[in-house]
């Protein structure tokens, strides 16, 4: 049986927390200035959240969240991840406009500040850290080579998720609730019509067009990519697999 895509994102999390684990970050549980409505996933990340919905049943809370929370999403994205390497690596020229103003707390944030999905956050969150506190400086600090291992894993995932949902994770969440497999949720939404019109909001994820790495990164860049292909998932590589999709 082949592994699901669930069950390679989940690989890919573990390689990119073991290579991240020596870090000496400053963040720690109820620090939730990163946790912001601003954040992208894609069409399987979604699908891992959802499944850690129903384990953990919080089905009515989920949809209560998105239906009735105070969402404002100020700035959705204009182009995914691998869709703007595509165009640097052509020589085109790209605007992604200006970063929001406004970021708004994220819908699952508890009332201490801790996130009622972190088991199932995607890597738009898990990749959110900082060197320093950034609820005095206003400002989350990482060094240049960890924003290189961030933007590649995002292309990785992106990747493995390719034609499929990407853009806002409400969005996401609201358009995988107005599929088929998933009416358990959908039921608890008064408004069928929020769901549907997520679909409209969002983009499609694309395949893989190569890496944007510096000179001065691609040693530490490579290594990390490395382990990230070579790691085994049912006796084959992540590599492997992903190529023969």
């Amino acid at each position: 049986m082949k592994p699901d895509k669930k069950e390679l994102l989940q690989a890919i999390f573990e390689v990119y927390e073991e290579w991240t684990d020596n870090k000496k970050f400053a963040c720690q549980e109820g620090c939730a200035a990163c946790c912001t409505q601003n954040v992208t996933m894609t069409a399987v990340e979604g699908e891992l959240l959802l499944q850690h919905i129903r384990e953990h049943k919080l089905e009515k809370w989920f949809a209560d969240r998105l239906q009735n929370g105070n969402r404002e999403i100020t700035k959705r994205p204009v182009m995914t991840h691998n869709a703007f390497a595509r165009n640097c690596l052509k020589g085109v020229e790209t605007n992604m406009g200006d970063p929001p103003r406004q970021q708004k707390a994220c819908l699952f944030l508890a009332e201490d500040n801790s996130c009622k999905v972190y088991g199932a956050r995607p890597f738009g969150c898990r990749c959110f850290s900082s060197l320093e506190d950034c609820r005095t400086s206003g400002i989350a600090k990482q060094p240049d080579e960890l924003l290189a291992i961030n933007t590649v894993t995002m292309q990785v995932i992106e990747h493995l998720g390719q034609k499929e949902f990407w853009g806002n994770i409400y969005d996401v969440l609201l358009a995988l609730c107005s599929l088929t497999g998933n009416n358990d949720i959908a039921g608890l939404f008064h408004k069928k019509s929020q769901l549907t019109a997520a679909n409209t909001r969002l983009l499609r994820a694309e395949p893989l067009p190569g890496f944007l790495i510096m000179p001065e990164e691609q040693e530490n860049v490579g290594e990390y990519l490395e382990a990230l292909f070579k790691k085994e998932i049912q006796g084959k590589s992540l590599e492997h697999i992903l190529n023969n999709k």
